[in-house]
């Protein structure tokens, strides 16, 4: 908005546009350190559990059904 304002093209209705589009969400998830300490010692860096998730998820996603298996839109096409 700044850049359209300093064009001198910035109105009500360019606002208006730029307010109502539909933002993208991010899906997050957080466990606290509480919990992720039930798993992991006290020596491990959050990028270390991270990656030991990560990979934990990837193993655990090759043994489900091939349905599950599919990326999300791949199984919303197929609905």
């Amino acid at each position: 908005m700044k850049e359209l304002d300093q064009k001198g093209i910035l109105n009500a209705d360019i606002i208006d546009g730029i307010m109502l589009e539909e933002k993208k969400e991010e899906m997050k998830v957080i466990l606290s350190s509480k919990e992720l300490g039930k798993y992991f010692g006290p020596d491990k860096t959050p990028r270390e559990m991270k990656d030991q998730i990560l990979s934990l998820l990837d193993e655990w996603k090759e043994k489900q059904p091939p349905m599950l298996n599919k990326p999300v839109k791949e199984q919303e096409n197929e609905l």
